[in-house]
């Protein structure tokens, strides 16, 4: 992917896209293969709160829809109405387990792109559930 405030500037304009009406809290994120291939992703909510979806998720979900598997991610971006970058939720870093090897770049930015901080997931699920 390009420069990394460029890839900022694009999480601004797909977070617009978020559909967040309960909980004024929008999330965007974009999955970044090792071919260059990019698929994007806005958390959805829903009445029934339960079966809303993690912007992370959606992403990965997009991938892994266009024919993704374990080894084939490179990256992923995100970033969230919110002054500090929060990490995923539980349930995200699972996915992110099945999927993500450990060289995967995680990239989470605060609002206003000021803050940006790299993990992988050994760090933010460490000691995780694998089959």
């Amino acid at each position: 992917m390009h420069e990394i405030n460029e890839v900022f500037r694009k999480l601004q304009v797909l977070k617009k896209r978020a559909y967040a009406p309960y909980s004024n809290f929008s999330v965007a994120a974009m999955i970044e293969l090792k071919n260059g291939d990019v698929h994007e992703g806005v958390n959805v909510e829903n009445a029934s709160f339960p079966v809303g979806s993690c912007a992370e998720m959606v992403a990965i979900n997009a991938a892994v829809a266009s024919g993704a598997r374990k080894g084939d991610f490179k990256a992923i971006y995100v970033t969230a109405d919110a002054r500090n970058p929060v990490t995923p939720c539980g349930a995200c870093r699972q996915v992110m387990a099945e999927f993500f090897d450990n060289d995967v770049v995680i990239h989470l930015f605060n609002q206003d792109g000021t803050e940006h901080e790299q993990y992988s997931i050994d760090h933010l699920l460490p000691e995780r559930f694998c089959l």
